[in-house]
């Protein structure tokens, strides 16, 4: 596992109380150990966000429904985490998964709710 990854599970551990600020060092030399022989690809919901403006950016389908899941709302959060566990949940795992898998998430989430941001002919995006 990457160190960046390693520090953000130390730093959440921390913040949750589950360790002291005395723990941090030790905690963090042996996840380091625990991942040393071990892989994990990881994605966020920042993806997910990522993944929800490469869609809308498409301009495909201009009068297709998208939503503005890259907002700092409590809904936008709720629906990124929402479409990342769908992305577990629908992934071929002889493939892995891929910006496609969380585009068509995008996609799906979209034609399944009905409201969110239009992405008009002209490209502007209005709420």
């Amino acid at each position: 596992m990457q160190p960046e990854m390693i520090n953000k599970l130390v730093a959440a551990l921390y913040e949750g109380n589950a360790i002291s600020a005395t723990q941090l060092d030790d905690v963090r030399v042996q996840l380091s150990k625990f991942w040393e022989d071990k892989i994990a690809l990881i994605w966020t919901t920042e993806d997910v966000a990522t993944a929800a403006g490469n869609v809308a950016a498409e301009k495909v389908e201009p009068d297709r429904v998208y939503f503005d899941i890259q907002d700092d709302t409590e809904w936008a959060d709720t629906a990124r985490r929402e479409l990342l566990q769908d992305v577990l949940a629908n992934h071929d795992a002889g493939f892995g998964v891929s910006w496609d898998n969380l585009e068509t998430e995008v996609r799906n989430f979209a034609d399944n709710n009905l409201t969110g941001l239009t992405v008009p002919a002209d490209g502007f995006i209005e709420s």
